[in-house]
């Protein structure tokens, strides 16, 4: 089969945003099904593992005509008729249990160990969580888990608009941290760095930060940011166009990760594509994708970080990348897809 005859079929949930949607629409030979939830439901878990067989997902395989399908959090059955390649994109509740329930690590573990005995294929986003993966799921065929290491094509080029900056009110020199607030994303250890430097009298750099304002999560962080002084170093913006994303990438000084865990962190990945400085906590991931253009604090000093967020100390040497991270990617995923 040519590669220009192989055909995605994305399967998108309802809710789905519509800058998401539209660009897997403008792909070349990918279609977007509509669905009410990409998750597997309870009694189409208990089939697979009972009778080895998702009959709704089958159904719904064989009305797309799908030869291949991703097993994403999901356990199709060991009696299922379709080839699967399993992808396991973090293993966070062995690392981070107390953000899962008991329930869903259950799920989890038994989902990823049946896939290490059953599937011939599985996909990993990192060195990392391979070897992970092998030790704690006692992986007897090491070979068969492909790392896929997700990158984008470079923007070095991309056009910068600084009309961004009075659209939302920004100062001239911030940092970016594009991270959603779910709570291993480590927020909180950013507003104390901010509230560390005002103490000492130092001017620091402004934090604009994107994504949904309606978690718990975020309510607790706004309240900390309220709490320590920093409302004017601290930028919200809550949910931002795609353009305007570029946009506040492109115009930054850097970009900023303080997160406990990743799989695989697209937000490094887009820094590297517009060549941009990054701030980045210590785990291992991150010193994975990360070697040039970036300081690493660590993951849980406030203090550690502080030191990178001064305004009048800011970095300004960037190193023309070397990698051809793009191409590693599409590289690494057509060999796992042979």
């Amino acid at each position: 089969m040519m590669e220009e005859d192989i055909k995605l079929v994305v399967f998108l949930p309802s809710g789905t945003l519509i800058d998401i949607k539209s660009q897997f629409e403008q792909c070349h030979n990918v279609s977007v099904v509509d669905t009410h939830s990409t998750k597997q439901s309870i009694s189409s878990l208990l089939l697979s593992l009972i009778w080895g067989v998702d009959y709704n997902f089958e159904s719904l395989a064989a009305k797309h005509e799908l030869d291949v399908v991703i097993e994403n959090a999901s356990f199709y059955g060991w009696r299922t008729k379709l080839q699967c390649i399993s992808w396991v994109p973090d293993l966070q509740h062995i690392f981070l249990p107390q953000y899962f329930s008991l329930f869903s690590r259950v799920k989890r573990n038994i989902g990823f160990y049946l896939q290490s005995l059953l599937r011939d294929r599985i996909i990993v986003s990192s060195q990392d969580t391979k070897n992970t993966f092998v030790d704690f799921y006692r992986v007897s065929n090491p070979e068969k888990i492909g790392v896929v290491r997700f990158a984008l094509e470079s923007m070095i080029n991309a056009h910068p608009d600084v009309e961004i900056k009075s659209k939302y009110g920004l100062r001239d020199k911030y940092v970016f941290m594009p991270n959603q607030y779910w709570p291993h994303k480590n927020h909180r250890i950013v507003v104390e760095a901010l509230s560390i430097l005002r103490r000492n009298n130092s001017a620091p750099v402004q934090i604009v930060s994107v994504g949904s304002t309606s978690s718990d999560t975020y309510q607790s962080v706004a309240e900390l940011i309220n709490e320590r002084n920093v409302t004017d170093d601290y930028k919200v913006l809550g949910f931002v166009s795609e353009s305007d994303m570029r946009q506040l990438f492109i115009n930054s000084v850097a970009v900023l990760n303080p997160s406990l865990f990743e799989g695989w962190s697209s937000s490094v990945e887009e820094a590297k594509s517009f060549n941009k400085m990054m701030i980045l906590s210590d785990i291992p991931v991150h010193h994975e994708q990360a070697s040039d253009n970036v300081y690493f604090f660590k993951a849980n000093s406030a203090s550690d970080l502080s030191k990178y967020l001064i305004e009048d100390e800011f970095p300004h040497i960037l190193n023309s990348p070397e990698v051809d991270f793009f191409g590693r990617f599409i590289d690494d995923l057509k060999t796992v897809l042979k």
